[in-house]
């Protein structure tokens, strides 16, 4: 077993590298975390707007309905024609088309956020 006397200051060197990286490490760690911090926040915002926007669409799809019934009844009665009640069935399934969608975003948004958050978890 040797054990040389004199290195020319190598294991110093040695020991000062794997101090910087280790230190380059946590940085570069702490950054990332504020990414994912911000993005998860980011994300958060979108799916609280995805929500509001479904609320708004089933408001607007019962209003629709509301509408249709109306104008059949309307038609019923003599008091409409058939364009009306062409007119507000379109409204009705473009209601349903929006609330479809929205719904679908607001979904893709949770994923989104459920995935951010699984990257916080320690």
């Amino acid at each position: 077993l040797s054990v040389p006397l004199y290195t020319g200051g190598v294991n110093k060197r040695l020991v000062d590298i794997a101090r910087l990286n280790t230190r380059t490490a946590e940085l570069q760690r702490t950054a990332q975390q504020k990414d994912y911090r911000l993005n998860a926040l980011k994300a958060w915002e979108a799916y609280q707007q995805q929500l509001n926007l479904v609320t708004t669409a089933e408001e607007s799809y019962t209003t629709a309905r509301k509408l249709l019934k109306l104008v059949q009844l309307r038609l019923d009665a003599g008091l409409s024609t058939l364009v009306d009640v062409k007119l507000a069935q379109q409204s009705f399934e473009d209601a349903g088309y929006r609330l479809v969608n929205y719904r679908y975003a607001a979904k893709s948004a949770e994923i989104t956020l459920r995935q951010y958050a699984a990257l916080l978890t320690p």
